[in-house]
């Protein structure tokens, strides 16, 4: 397991979510047919359509960035591999609740294969009492289907981006977009685009942490598949 490098602390200041949720339905209705933006409470996210290891996103919120396209290009980095609960004691996390949920690289070392990661984890007590919701996604070597399983594992590789908190209920932004017709290729980046428009370099960099339960979307895999599928 590669010990994490020399961390780089920041500290993060969001607008208000009701400043957010104006910025934002106003681009997001220059993209789309339909939309909105509301300001709500946070679902169950543990029940369908998430099935989180983690009620809400509330309390004690923190982001980590670790690795990165380096890990990947021009060639994999097989010795960066990394653990989850290692990089929330990083992050500052304490042992008596949190939670963390994002995207990244799998364990490709435990899965055998090159796989993509949707972390989400929680922990009580300890570090050590973990519910683990985690999810992998791999290239079946010999079909070429696209395979999604539980991850036996709390590791990761090359790169992930977590979110994480004590998990509680609070206030969270709902957005609902459908009928694109604007100029945006896709929903994060108007989006992120919207966010750069409104705020630019006079608001001090912020996370936007999202879910996304998609009815009528199609979607594809961003599996890498891999000559040599990076066994090991």
């Amino acid at each position: 397991m590669t010990p994490l490098l020399p961390t780089s602390k920041y500290t993060l200041t969001p607008p208000p979510l009701e400043d957010l949720a104006t910025r934002l339905q106003s681009a997001l209705a220059k993209n789309y047919g339909h939309s909105s933006v509301t300001v709500s409470q946070c679902p169950d996210l543990r029940l369908p359509p998430f099935h989180l290891a983690t009620q809400g996103l509330s309390s004690n919120e923190c982001i980590a960035d670790v690795g990165g396209q380096a890990n990947l290009f021009p060639k994999p980095r097989l010795e960066c591999k990394y653990s989850l609960l290692k990089i929330a004691k990083a992050m500052e996390m304490g042992p008596e609740v949190g939670s963390l949920v994002g995207a990244g690289a799998g364990p490709f070392h435990v899965v055998g294969q090159n796989c993509e990661l949707a972390p989400t984890l929680s922990w009580k007590g300890s570090f050590e009492n973990i519910e683990n919701r985690t999810y992998v996604a791999k290239i079946a070597k010999d079909s070429g289907e696209a395979i999604v399983s539980k991850c036996p594992s709390t590791d990761c590789a090359l790169m992930v981006n977590l979110f994480g908190s004590s998990g509680l209920p609070g206030p969270v932004l709902k957005i609902t977009a459908r009928g694109r017709q604007g100029s945006e290729g896709s929903f994060p980046k108007c989006i992120s685009t919207a966010l750069h428009e409104a705020y630019g370099d006079s608001q001090p960099t912020f996370p936007l942490n999202h879910l996304e339960a998609e009815t009528t979307w199609k979607t594809g895999s961003p599996t890498i598949p891999s000559p040599h599928q990076w066994c090991v």
